[in-house]
């Protein structure tokens, strides 16, 4: 994934006063903006965010960093947002001096975004000088000739050149090996070690005597060659685990089949087969007779009422007794029910009558209550009511309605005649809340009866109903009648049912004898085949062929006992002499190799002047390699990029810059700059031979060409202010290597300007040109007060309509 970065914002950073909110996300950023208002501040602040220094500042002042703050703030800060990158933002402060906050790339990332992707304004136009002023006292190590040896990869062969060149000196080869000062010690050491090891034989030699005399007569049982190797593999090959566990389980066999055989031959000699068999067709015969006649009948009296039973047991298939005497208890159940259910509902229909007539007579009630409630109430309340609140304010015969004079009409005074009045209306009142009472209480009953006249209609059953149940029934003591009578036949039927089963059991049983006895002759066959013993003959009795197989069977896990005993023993031997072998062989070993390693101290000196020559042609072909592979990439790589950016600047200058390429590839790489005629010839060096303009064309293209030379670790380039003393041709040719870089060279530039008609030049130049391409502008300014002012412009691709 290609690294993008997406958005910067800055705040009291240098010249800027304020915040600054800059979108990055295109292929190209144009920054215009006059000298002074914050180009090279942006610039500098994505530097600084990126590598977490100023190195383009810091060549003019080591103590930078304490002028980064706006000088009308106390706290600078940077945010820059990227995709791609090894973290996706940081945050970048700067106060008192100090720089706070981790920056996006690494070391390595540091140098060569500084080196290959950032040229500022300041160091354009002193490039050439930067890159060729000696960094030491060393005055071929320039910053150029480093990107030219990083470039050419040179340092793990000269490497190789220099490890291999002090391999040719005999006293630092002789260094190299220490088996030189350990030659002379060797001799008395191997007589020792030789001493012991005859010893050690000697012992050893007993203990293989007296070994191989145990294993003797294994040999004559087990039939084993004398090789050690090919009787232990021969052992392992004959090896079965599973021998003694499979003999012990024929033994067992044949004695399960005698137990077995025992117990049948016993109940054999017990029982008449012929005997067993007239029994069973007995019991057979009266079990069809009993079915036809009997079961017959009580099959029918079950098939009645199956209707209404339906999971009732067949009696031909169960004890007749036993489904007799269920079905009986389902019938006495069931006309206990269908009696009940029919008393139920006469019961009902005789109280419905009676809860109806009283209903009636509380419905008449009720209206009679209902009217002379409606009699007394009228006004009569309310009259009451208003009378008594008006009582207080009577205090003489003059109403205080009307304004008469009550005397004028009666002889008793007014306020007496209001007290009666309202004393008449409060008796009413009584009388009306004792016959709301009444009525209430009528009510409840009126409801309790119609709730019980409710319950009994769903007791009542209708006529089609009762004469339903009235069918069931007769049908139900009917079945229950033929049942009863059924008694003495069902408890006969049951000892049929059950005298056959037994006398069934008992002729199944003895077959089953017959065919296990056959089974057992014919297992008993298949072990005599498998342990190898004759076969039973047609006249051998069973109990003469069993005792003949335990006695072979027993006979032969005996042996395989007796024979896995001395396999055992003679595993054991073998391990012991191979062990002792592998012992001798490997002391045999020991020495000869301590043999071998004095002779080859003795041939270590040959070795020695092997490994000079060889260390003498390896160093010879890599000064070879050497000089072909600077030739290659000066010509090839540095000078045909460099030669290619800068003709398409500065089309019409006939002196090209190049590189001097070195005359021998043993010679130190030192990267000095000369001028080449395009007609031919090679000339001084370009600040001697290039215009003022065209200088600074020498130094953008060469800071371009050492970018692109190599594979992009950051695919950014960021310019300030690259167009110094370029005229229009120039111009436009730079224009054109910026489309190319940003489109087919998928580089991400970020260009300042301070000329309008050059930003306005550019910006037409590099506009969208296909879908999904965008450009960035981004113009800077002052406000009267001071404060930084930006204006940002994303212009996407929109197609030509008079094309379209």
């Amino acid at each position: 994934m290609m690294y993008q970065l997406t958005e910067l914002t800055v705040s009291n950073f240098r010249s800027i006063k304020g915040t600054l909110t800059i979108p990055l996300d295109a292929p190209i950023v144009l920054v215009h903006g006059p000298n002074g208002v914050g180009k090279t501040s942006i610039a500098t602040a994505i530097e600084l965010a990126l590598t977490g220094d100023v190195a383009g500042l810091r060549r003019s002042d080591e103590k930078v960093q304490s002028h980064l703050v706006n000088r009308d703030a106390q706290e600078a800060a940077i945010a820059l947002r990227m995709t791609g990158g090894p973290k996706p933002e940081t945050k970048v402060t700067i106060q008192g001096g100090v720089i706070r906050g981790t920056p996006i790339l690494d070391d390595d990332g540091r140098i060569f975004f500084t080196d290959r992707c950032y040229l500022s304004q300041s160091t354009l136009g002193r490039l050439l000088d930067i890159y060729q002023a000696p960094t030491s006292r060393d005055p071929s190590n320039t910053p150029l000739t480093s990107f030219v040896k990083k470039l050419l990869g040179l340092d793990q062969l000269e490497a190789l050149i220099d490890g291999v060149y002090p391999a040719g000196h005999k006293a630092r080869m002789s260094k190299l090996s220490a088996d030189f000062d350990r030659a002379d010690q060797l001799e008395e050491r191997l007589q020792d070690e030789q001493r012991e090891v005859d010893a050690l034989q000697r012992s050893q030699n007993a203990d293989i005597d007296r070994l191989k005399a145990e294993l003797e007569p294994f040999r004559a049982s087990l039939g084993l060659p004398q090789d050690l190797t090919t009787a232990a593999a021969m052992l392992a090959e004959s090896e079965d685990p599973e021998l003694l566990a499979r003999h012990e389980a024929r033994v067992s066999g044949v004695r399960s089949l005698q137990y077995q055989w025992s117990s049948f031959a016993s109940k054999e000699a017990q029982e008449d087969r012929a005997s067993l068999e007239t029994e069973e067709a007995d019991a057979a015969r009266a079990l069809e007779d009993y079915i036809a006649g009997p079961g017959r009948r009580l099959a029918d009296s079950i098939t009645s009422i199956r209707p209404i039973f339906p999971d009732l047991a067949d009696p031909e298939q169960t004890d007749p007794e036993e489904t007799r005497v269920a079905a009986i208890q389902l019938v006495d159940r069931e006309i206990a029910r269908v009696d009940g259910l029919l008393s139920s509902a006469a019961a009902a229909s005789r109280s419905l009558s009676v809860t109806d007539q009283s209903i009636s007579q509380l419905q008449a009630r009720l209206k009679l209550l209902n009217d002379q409630i409606a009699d007394i109430a009228g006004d009569a309340a309310g009259l009451g009511q208003a009378l008594a609140a008006l009582l207080p304010h009577v205090t003489n015969d003059v109403c205080p309605v009307c304004d008469r004079a009550f005397n004028e009409v009666s002889e008793i005074s007014l306020r007496t005649h209001v007290s009666q009045e309202v004393a008449r209306l409060v008796g009413q009142s009584e009388k009306l809340k004792s016959l709301v009472a009444e009525r209430q209480q009528v009510q409840t009953q009126l409801a309790e009866f119609e709730r019980s006249r409710s319950a009994e209609a769903a007791r009542v059953m209708t006529p089609v109903d009762v004469t339903t149940q009235q069918q069931r029934l007769a049908t139900l003591r009917t079945a229950k009648g033929e049942l009863e009578a059924l008694a003495a036949e069902t408890g006969q039927g049951t000892r049929i049912y059950s005298r056959h089963a037994a006398a069934a059991t008992k002729v199944a049983q003895m077959r089953l004898r017959d065919s296990t006895s056959a089974e057992i002759r014919s297992k008993l066959s298949t072990l005599a085949e498998t342990i190898a013993e004759p076969p039973i003959a047609e006249t051998e009795t069973t109990q003469d062929a069993l005792s003949r197989l335990i006695f072979a069977t027993e006979t032969v896990f005996k042996a395989a006992i007796a024979l896995q005993a001395d396999r055992k023993a003679a595993a054991e031997t073998l391990a012991r002499l191979q062990a002792l072998a592998a012992e001798k062989a490997e002391r045999d070993a020991q020495a000869a190799a301590r043999t071998e390693r004095r002779a080859q101290l003795t041939a270590a000196h040959r070795m020695v002047k092997r490994e000079r020559d060889l260390a003498t042609t390896l160093g010879r072909a890599a000064t070879e390699a050497r000089s072909a592979i600077v030739g290659r990439v000066f010509n090839e790589r540095l000078n045909a990029i460099w030669r290619d950016l800068f003709i398409r600047l500065a089309p019409n200058e006939p002196f090209v810059p190049s590189f001097v390429l070195p005359e021998s590839g043993e010679r130190t790489v030192n990267a000095l700059l000369e001028t080449v005629h395009r007609d031919g010839g090679t000339y001084g060096r370009p600040g001697a031979m290039l215009s003022a303009g065209n200088l600074n064309t020498a130094a953008l293209t060469l800071f371009l060409a050492l970018h692109l030379s190599v594979k992009p670790e950051l695919p950014w380039l960021l310019l300030d202010d690259p167009v110094q003393s370029m005229d229009e041709l120039h111009v436009a040719q730079f224009a054109a290597l910026l489309r190319t870089l940003a489109k087919h060279e998928k580089r991400q530039l970020i260009i300042a300007v301070h000329e309008r008609s050059l930003f306005e030049y550019l910006s037409l130049e590099l506009s969208p040109a296909f879908a999904g391409d965008k450009l960035i502008t981004v113009e800077v300014s002052k406000s009267p007060e001071g404060s930084t002012r930006y204006a940002t412009k994303v212009v996407g691709f929109e197609p030509d309509q008079l094309v379209a």
